[in-house]
């Protein structure tokens, strides 16, 4: 099994909580994926922004 980068496990995961969310019949369960979902996503921005940088040559 190959290892996938981190932006697309995020996406992924990202994904996945969007569709627990549009599937929970529970408001506050739906919050719960919701805000998973946007944590996930987050974390996929700020990891394409270090693929970015450290194309760039940029450092942290």
């Amino acid at each position: 099994m190959a290892a996938i980068a981190d932006n697309q496990y995020y996406a992924m995961r990202a994904q996945q909580e969007l569709d627990m969310a549009s599937l929970a019949t529970d408001p506050i369960v739906k919050v719960l994926h919701l805000n998973m979902a946007a944590e996930y996503a987050a974390l996929r921005e700020r990891a394409d922004a270090e693929v970015t940088d450290a194309g760039n040559g940029a450092g942290g």
